[in-house]
């Protein structure tokens, strides 16, 4: 995992903060919620906006993952499919308590720091905490 450094995330929080989600588990998936915001407009701009500040070319998928509290994944491998030359993470909001296990180390990621994060690697998420935490993620060409 690389910290690329502090990005302007403040029209990407905006357009989060636009668009309502539950905080109720969604059918079939008790562990990582992934909202229905990722290909709303403003999002998918203000997330391109982003990337493009980062020096990335064309985003490829846009994310929103949010995790409630208590909420995680096991330890898993994403594949890179499709010319996908990998993922950024980008903290919009988080706790102490939020943790991304990253093979053998456990690491906090700081709101408004971009991460490029090697997913073809074994790593694992966990929300601690007593709030949301949402991450707005790209995979790029």
């Amino acid at each position: 995992m690389i910290d690329l450094g502090r990005v302007d995330i403040g029209e990407l929080s905006e357009a989060i903060s636009l668009v309502q989600f539950s905080d109720k588990p969604t059918a079939g998936n008790n562990q990582l919620t992934t909202a229905g915001i990722s290909q709303t407009p403003k999002f998918m701009v203000q997330g391109q906006a982003v990337a493009t500040s980062l020096g990335f070319g064309t985003v490829r998928k846009h994310i929103a993952s949010i995790l409630r509290p208590g909420q995680g994944c096991d330890f898993h491998i994403d594949p890179l499919v499709d010319g996908t030359a990998g993922r950024i993470h980008i903290p919009i909001t988080t706790n102490d308590d939020c943790w991304l296990y990253y093979e053998d180390e456990k690491h906090h990621l700081e709101v408004g720091h971009a991460y490029h994060v090697f997913i073809d690697q074994m790593h694992r998420v966990y929300n601690g905490g007593t709030t949301f935490r949402i991450h707005y993620m790209f995979d790029y060409e």
